[in-house]
């Protein structure tokens, strides 16, 4: 057991004695180029992905799926016409029942 003590004694001595004696770090001149060079190793955040490329591609083919839908349904309604009022008195004449479920939800 004592000489456990003295080691550890000796061992703090040691430490100690290390770090009152270590010298402040100052970095050389290429530190900071050193640095930046690495980041730019590093690349970006998610390469393998590329996070902004197919958020990028999804908002397109999303803005052209849209357009193509929008563009189908005028074509739709340019060759059938659109007259609400015709639905609704057909809605009424045929079906009143009907008519009176649909009005319960405002449509």
């Amino acid at each position: 057991m004592k000489n456990f003590e003295e080691n550890h004694i000796k061992l703090k001595k040691t430490l100690v004695a290390a770090y009152k004696g270590k010298k402040k770090a100052e970095p050389d001149d290429g530190w900071q180029r050193d640095v930046i060079r690495h980041i730019r190793r590093l690349g970006p955040l998610c390469p393998e992905t590329n996070c902004f490329v197919l958020f990028d591609q999804f908002v397109w083919r999303f803005a052209a799926a849209a357009c193509f839908v929008a563009i189908l349904l005028s074509v739709f309604v340019f060759q059938t016409g659109l007259s609400p009022e015709y639905d609704l008195a057909k809605l009424y004449i045929d079906d009143p029942v009907e008519l009176t479920f649909v009005q319960y939800f405002g449509i």
